[in-house]
C-alpha cells in the first residue's frame, strides 16, 4: 500500500450506506488538518493535535473516472505555522467519514517571510458519487486562482460562440442585400 492515502472510516462507511438505503445524501462539510503522523485506521473516530480546520472549499467528480469524487480542501496564504501530516474529513454531525496521511508539510506564517496557499485535493472512490452531498459555507469559502481562470474560460466560450454566430449571420445578410441590388 502506498504510504499516503486516505480510507473511509467505519462510521463514514456505515453513513454512506445508511444514507443510500434511505435514499438521502451525507452532508461533508470540513476538512481537520493534524500535526500528528497516523497510519490512518477504519476504527478511528477523531484525530489528535488539530492545528487547522475549515469547510470543505469544492467538491467535483473526476472527468476520467467517475466513481471518484474530489473534495478540494483550501488552507490560505494568511494562514501558517503549522506541520501537516494527516487530514479528516467530517460531516454535519462532526463525525469523522474518512481519514489521511500525507506528506509531511510545513505552513509558514506571513510573518516568517513566506506564504503558500495550500491545496488538498481528496479523493473518495465510490460508486453513485450523486448521494453524496457537500454543504459549503460560500462565506468562508476560497477561489484558487486556477478555479477563478477556469471558470473565467467557461462563462466565456458561450459569449465567444455566440459572437461568432452572430458575425456570420451579419456577413450573410450582408451577401444577401448585395444579391438583391
Amino acid at each position: 500500500m502506498n504510504e499516503f492515502y486516505t480510507i473511509l472510516t467505519s462510521i463514514g462507511l456505515a453513513k454512506i450506506i445508511k444514507a443510500r438505503a434511505e435514499g438521502k445524501a451525507l452532508i461533508l462539510k470540513s476538512f481537520k488538518l493534524s500535526s500528528a503522523a497516523i497510519i490512518p485506521k477504519e476504527n478511528m473516530k477523531s484525530l489528535n493535535e488539530i492545528v487547522y480546520e475549515a469547510n470543505i472549499n469544492s467538491r467535483f467528480v473526476d472527468e476520467n473516472n467517475p466513481n471518484h469524487l474530489i473534495l478540494e480542501c483550501v488552507v490560505g496564504a494568511e494562514y501558517g505555522g503549522f506541520n501537516i501530516n494527516s487530514i479528516g474529513l467530517f460531516d454535519d454531525e462532526e463525525e469523522l467519514i474518512g481519514v489521511g496521511s500525507v506528506p509531511f508539510t510545513y505552513k509558514p506564517k506571513l510573518s516568517e517571510g513566506a506564504a503558500k496557499e495550500l491545496i488538498f485535493e481528496v479523493i473518495m472512490e465510490l460508486a453513485n458519487v450523486e448521494n453524496l452531498t457537500i454543504e459549503l459555507d460560500n462565506t468562508k469559502a476560497l477561489a484558487t486562482k486556477e478555479y477563478v481562470e477556469n471558470m473565467k474560460l467557461t462563462l466565456m466560450r458561450p459569449i465567444v460562440t455566440n459572437a461568432n454566430s452572430i458575425i456570420k449571420l451579419t456577413n450573410k445578410e450582408l451577401i444577401n442585400i448585395k444579391e438583391k441590388k
